[in-house]
């Protein structure tokens, strides 16, 4: 099974859904993803959630052609009702692809910038408590998790976006199938659509050159802000 079909079935099931700040579900699993290096831990990034927050079962994925390895590492990502942390962590710990995940999972929550968007202060604190003992029982360290530089420079982007989009006039928007993002603003809809391999930014319906997916963000960036330098984590 390949990595674009873990991508659509994430895209799939948690349609509708959104995080902890409102923004659109799916963009947090599928950041985990791109942020991980290899097939098989892609597919678990990108599925990590699905078993636990969707109506998909093990058996399904089973079903739909993911290997043994991958089902296994959704498995482990997966929290049983009642149970402490310190389980959770030790059956993530057992698992060698699961454990890259949830690494890659707490990096992408305890991003400064995801916590800075947290409507209260006591969630704030709560959920930095909650990430630093996860890291803990992995036997990493939150800051140098928090640290890591993301496999696909179009990642910490998308993280960032909407607090990027303040004073633009633009704003993000639940995607539709087969697109990364979608950006609104008065006078332009801008969408990323395809794969890591050939994505393009559409401008309103109008292709643009940007391949790739991290070129396809540098000229989002480009387009909403115009005057600015691009960010480092796109440079390249």
């Amino acid at each position: 099974m390949s990595v674009t079909a873990a991508f659509e079935l994430a895209r799939t099931a948690h349609t509708g859904q959104v995080d902890k700040v409102g923004e659109p579900y799916v963009g947090h699993p599928l950041r985990v993803a791109l942020s991980v290096v290899g097939d098989e831990l892609r597919q678990v990034g990108a599925l990590h959630d699905v078993v636990e927050d969707t109506t998909l079962t093990l058996a399904d994925l089973s079903a739909r052609g993911f290997s043994d390895a991958v089902v296994a590492g959704v498995d482990a990502m997966t929290k049983r009702p009642g149970e402490t942390l310190r389980a959770s962590m030790a059956r993530v710990s057992a698992d060698p692809l699961a454990r890259v995940v949830k690494l890659a999972d707490v990096a992408d929550n305890a991003s400064p910038v995801r916590l800075a968007r947290l409507p209260t202060e006591e969630q704030r604190k709560e959920l930095a408590l909650k990430y630093t003992a996860t890291c803990t029982l992995l036997g990493a360290d939150v800051m140098a998790v928090i640290g890591t530089v993301p496999a696909e420079p179009a990642v910490a982007l998308s993280r960032e976006l909407p607090e990027r989009l303040l004073g633009t006039g633009f704003r993000v928007v639940d995607h539709l199938r087969g697109e990364w993002v979608r950006v609104v603003g008065d006078d332009a809809v801008l969408a990323v659509v395809g794969t890591t391999e050939d994505a393009r930014l559409f401008v309103d319906d109008t292709p643009t050159p940007w391949t790739s997916l991290a070129g396809a963000f540098r000229g989002l960036w480009a387009a909403v802000r115009p005057d600015e330098p691009l960010p480092e984590h796109l440079r390249g």
